[in-house]
């Protein structure tokens, strides 16, 4: 089996598989997982979705599904234990088969912090209590999903509310009062021109909508979200915004910018990329898949009809 990792842990999107150009579909390819809620806390409900893109969308294929249920060790470099890379169930525990389809509803393990989170687990016999789960660079941990699709690996997550841990009472009163959990981000509209000449370039421009101010609650869908963040060095909590990723797909042409976005420092709440496209006149496809960098995503399909 030829592993494809899709790193819905990170910002970046697609590790890339052995081509020139991952900006565009040619066989059907799992392009994104999503959660929903985009956070959850243990033993909450959550339903998985993956974006399979084809040129052919008649027949698109569906993936399998698992939910890992082992921490991987702390000398592996991966993003889970490669244990669980499979989505088959073998009684041992390390995994759970969720079935198939393009969304998977499934519940989240009531000792996920535990296992992914800031919480010490226990110690296993004979071995030495286990250390806290180093949280990512948004104070983030998160439920590993894989999700199969032919012979390619995807790994998915969804972030764990596990409130935090290490700080002084005070902090964390100030924590549970001003954190807000993520939601996924939305893209509102995709500026496409009305006529698209064959073998041309043209600047597509994807926009969203800008969150309120970190005192009000955000409207669904909204963009770059405001959240506070646990300093450990310091013992502060620091208020800051989301950075967004946008990554292209498109059924045919290319992309100058596999991936584009704005910095959490960037208020402005559009991206742009430049579209080369194919020689001969045709129905083409776009896809837009857009990721916060607190796990969150959502993606959207556009057509254009590209004339001689």
């Amino acid at each position: 089996m030829k592993p494809f990792y899709l790193a819905a842990l990170s910002l970046l999107g697609c590790v890339p598989e052995f081509e020139d150009n991952l900006s565009t579909v040619g066989e059907p390819r799992l392009l994104a997982i999503q959660a929903e809620p985009a956070e959850v806390e243990e033993g909450g409900g959550v339903t998985f979705r993956a974006l399979v893109a084809a040129r052919d969308q008649v027949a698109v294929p569906v993936p399998s599904w698992s939910l890992c249920l082992t921490r991987k060790p702390l000398t592996e470099l991966g993003p889970l234990s490669p244990e669980c890379l499979t989505v088959a169930d073998d009684g041992s525990g390390k995994v759970a088969a969720l079935g198939a389809g393009l969304e998977i509803a499934t519940t989240v393990p009531r000792d996920a912090c535990k296992l992914f989170g800031p919480t010490r687990p226990e110690p296993q016999p004979g071995e030495l209590p286990g250390r806290p789960v180093d949280p990512d660079t948004t104070g983030g941990y998160y439920q590993p999903a894989v999700a199969a699709l032919d012979d390619v690996l995807s790994i998915g997550s969804v972030r764990l509310s596990c409130g935090l841990t290490g700080a002084s009472r005070a902090v964390i009163q100030a924590y549970n009062a001003d954190y807000r959990p993520n939601t996924n981000p939305t893209i509102a509209a995709l500026d496409i021109p009305e006529t698209v000449t064959a073998g041309s370039s043209v600047t597509l421009r994807a926009s969203w909508n800008a969150c309120p101010p970190d005192d009000v609650a955000p409207p669904e869908g909204c963009g770059a979200e405001r959240y506070v963040s646990y300093d450990s060095e310091r013992g502060t909590l620091d208020p800051r915004r989301e950075g967004l990723r946008l990554a292209w797909y498109a059924s045919g042409g290319v992309f100058e910018q596999e991936l584009t976005g704005r910095e959490e420092s960037d208020s402005a709440t559009d991206s742009s990329n430049v579209w080369t496209a194919p020689a001969i006149a045709g129905s083409h496809t776009v896809w837009l898949v857009l990721r916060d960098s607190r796990g969150g995503s959502s993606w959207q399909r556009y057509d254009i009809e590209v004339v001689p």
